[in-house]
């Protein structure tokens, strides 16, 4: 398999999976049959203590299920070489005749849906960026970051450009194609004193398919970030107090809460917190969410989801209120209903069966901005970069307990330094209904949503 141009992916997939679905239909012309490709390349240039790296490599490869009445079989391999889809196809076969299990919730491969969908943006320029154009990205951040302060001892500089896409094809008659580019560049900052152990990172990034890179200042900020948390002071105390969510933070927040418990399958096995409650307030009704698979510039953006129906809008809570959950074909066939389009491929994609995803959050921001929300808070943390333990916590009671290792203390409306490691705990769920504020700052996030700050009161911060 050689390098594949942008403009001739879909073509090329789709034909492909054409082939693999006629063979499979001729051969087992009693069973069902679903193919998946796809093709990806990506270049990449980091430094690293002053070393540089350059990774530049394309692939690809195929999965198939095949369904014979309740039985299913998936083989995935890797590679587009013609000789082998074949051999996959029989390889799905042969794992479904010797595992011999039945799933009798299953009701076959999606059916072709007609819906008007589209890729995300595509910004051309990105395709045209070459490796020196990289590396003099690369080089100019690390060199400017190494400028702010000499404690600045470590500096990573990593920046690329990835293109490729996907097609899915069945014997229901899918036969749909997508394709998405991205560039992306990220600089992390460790700052330590002379003569300490004590190290704390900063880190600035950005990343985009729909415009050039957003890279002056950068390095400054991640830099001055990593210096200002050399100066921490404890917290000394524990107690209730207004929290600060910074985008990045709010993000895993949101995913760790909403996104388990508004996912169908959940929802079907009784496993979702919200399972019977559509139509009722779950949270305070300035707080909408929806899962956006049309937003131009939403990373995960494509024309269809990973069983090729094409790709929506969903409403998921409106002003407070449950409106519905994420489901594939399977799951919305268990449910009762229609598939959202959230039907996605894990890892490397052709290797993994579907599972229910979410595609680009979106929630609702206010009409605050971030230093008028903090002007308010007598006592508090304003976490940033990233908080420990979210993805761990119980999504079904939504208790959490999470440390935010690089966090400010407010006091007084005003930022008053920077903290040592303190603990958060709570629940996710209370904490929906005692935001404070959403802010005006909605940021999209490598996270897959777009999220605003967040200032939530009442749980308990210890330190």
């Amino acid at each position: 398999m050689g390098k594949i141009e942008f403009e001739n992916i879909k073509d090329y997939l789709q034909g492909l999976a054409d082939d693999a679905i006629k063979y499979g239909v001729s051969k087992y012309p009693e069973m069902e049959i679903e193919t998946y490709f796809q093709y990806g390349y990506e270049s990449e240039i980091s430094i690293e203590g002053g070393l540089p790296k350059a990774l530049d490599g394309f692939g690809g490869g195929i999965g198939v299920r095949v369904a014979d009445k309740k039985c299913v079989g998936f083989a995935s391999s890797s590679g587009l070489a013609e000789e082998g889809l074949f051999a996959t196809v029989d390889d799905a076969v042969a794992t479904m005749k010797a595992i011999n299990a039945s799933d009798e919730k299953f009701q076959g491969f999606a059916d072709p849906i007609t819906r008007h969908s589209v890729d995300g943006d595509f910004y051309k320029p990105i395709l045209d960026l070459t490796s020196a154009e990289l590396i003099q990205m690369v080089n100019q951040i690390t060199s400017e970051a190494r400028e702010v302060d000499k404690r600045i001892a470590t500096i990573v500089g990593n920046t690329g450009l990835a293109y490729g896409g996907f097609a899915v094809a069945n014997s229901r008659g899918i036969n749909n194609a997508s394709t998405a580019v991205a560039s992306f560049i990220v600089i992390q900052c460790i700052a330590q004193e002379p003569g300490s152990d004590k190290r704390k990172v900063g880190f600035e990034f950005d990343i985009t398919r729909s415009k050039a890179l957003e890279w002056d200042g950068l390095a400054e900020k991640a830099a001055k970030h990593a210096v200002n948390l050399l100066e921490t002071k404890k917290l000394d105390q524990s107690k209730p107090i207004p929290t600060v969510w910074e985008p990045r933070i709010s993000s895993t927040y949101v995913m760790s809460s909403l996104s388990p418990a508004l996912n169908g399958r959940m929802v079907v096995e009784g496993r979702s917190r919200f399972a019977d409650r559509i139509g009722e307030e779950i949270t305070l009704k300035e707080f909408s969410l929806y899962d956006d698979g049309q937003l131009p510039e939403g990373l995960s953006t494509s024309a269809f989801d990973a069983e090729g129906i094409p790709a929506q809008k969903t409403s998921l809570i409106e002003s407070g209120v449950l409106k519905n959950f994420l489901f594939d074909t399977y799951y919305s066939r268990v449910f009762g209903t229609e598939s959202t389009a959230n039907a996605s491929r894990s890892g490397q994609g052709f290797t993994s069966t579907p599972q229910i995803g979410v595609t680009t959050f979106m929630v609702s921001e206010g009409s605050t901005d971030v230093d008028a929300a903090i002007s308010e808070i007598s006592e508090g943390i304003f976490m940033q970069d990233y908080v420990m333990g979210l993805g761990h916590s119980d999504p079904i009671s939504g208790d959490f307990s999470a440390v935010a290792p690089q966090s400010l203390y407010i006091k007084n409306g005003e930022i008053a330094g920077s903290l040592d490691p303190v603990t958060i705990a709570g629940n996710f769920y209370k904490g929906l209904n005692d935001i404070r504020h959403l802010c005006s700052d909605a940021t999209l996030t490598p996270f897959n949503i777009k999220i605003p700050t967040i200032v939530i009161d009442g749980f308990t911060v210890s330190g």
